[in-house]
């Protein structure tokens, strides 16, 4: 469990925290950032695929109160569950999106909700928040 502790620290020292005027989707109040990625190229079956930046939030408060959050601060994106209701995913832009269709999920500004166990980093996290943007 140290490997995967030191493996955590290095990715939170690696991550660059977005200054939040670039960040067009608001972050959870109170959730801390465990990774934040720059805009990255990704070669995916061969093919280079152009990735927005993106960021993990945990959070101490449970899904509902999170997904509350959300539906009331994107109203203008669109919704769906995944997995059966244990994912939650919101998008901008596009008709429909799916999580698992890396080569447009990682090109869409969205927001995917789902239950966290808890982390190293953050024992008590009880919900995952991905952020994925086209900066302001």
């Amino acid at each position: 469990s140290v490997r995967l502790h030191e493996m955590s620290v290095t990715m939170m020292e690696a991550s660059k925290v977005p200054e939040r005027a670039t960040v067009p989707v608001p972050p959870y109040p109170g959730a801390k950032v465990s990774v934040a990625l720059e805009a990255n190229t990704m070669e995916l079956n061969g093919r280079k695929v152009q990735c927005l930046p993106s960021m993990i939030l945990l959070s101490a408060d449970p899904v509902e109160k999170v997904l509350a959050f959300y539906k009331q601060e994107l109203k203008g994106f669109k919704y769906k569950t995944e997995f059966f209701g244990m994912s939650h995913l919101f998008w901008n832009g596009r008709d429909d999106l799916d999580s698992v269709d890396i080569e447009n999920s990682c090109a869409t500004t969205h927001v995917g909700i789902r239950s966290q166990k808890p982390d190293v980093f953050m024992p008590e996290a009880k919900t995952h928040i991905v952020i994925i943007y086209k900066p302001k």
